[in-house]
């Protein structure tokens, strides 16, 4: 019943590659993606929402940061240029305040996990070996069933 329907074989070969390179691209933009909108709730804002004296709590996560605010119903994300921007001071600074206990903006820096980083560590490191290998043995398994 093969006979009938010549070159099966490469086209269920094709779409089994086709469909792991499509993983792959699809797998590679989810991990590349930086995610959240940095344009949402610009630094800037912050700022001038700190100095009119909304802000009530910050808490850093990497260049994000969680802002609660008076009056709002849920916090807002904010970004940063870099971690080591001192977020507290700037914002006790624009409330005209010292960094320390006279601030009354309540400030937590959450320390970076590094099992996000160590996981897409090894899922760029095995995807193209397991790419490659996944092309050697349906190109092997072609070639054997010819012989």
């Amino acid at each position: 019943m093969n006979q009938l329907v010549p070159g099966s074989k490469w086209i269920r070969l094709s779409l089994v590659v086709l469909g792991t390179l499509t993983l792959a691209v699809l797998l590679w933009t989810y991990l590349s993606a930086q995610g959240g909108d940095p344009e949402g709730y610009p630094y800037s804002v912050l700022l001038a929402d700190a100095a009119a004296g909304n802000v009530t709590a910050i808490s850093q996560d990497g260049t994000q940061l969680t802002v609660t605010l008076t009056g709002q119903s849920g916090p807002r994300i904010s970004y940063v240029a870099t971690e080591s921007i001192d977020v507290y001071a700037e914002v006790c600074a624009a409330m005209g305040e010292e960094p320390g206990p006279g601030c009354p903006i309540q400030y937590e820096f959450v320390p970076v996990s590094e099992t996000g980083q160590w996981l897409g560590l090894l899922i760029s490191a095995l995807l193209p070996v397991l790419l490659i290998g996944t092309f050697f043995f349906f190109m092997l398994r072609a070639s054997r069933k010819k012989q």
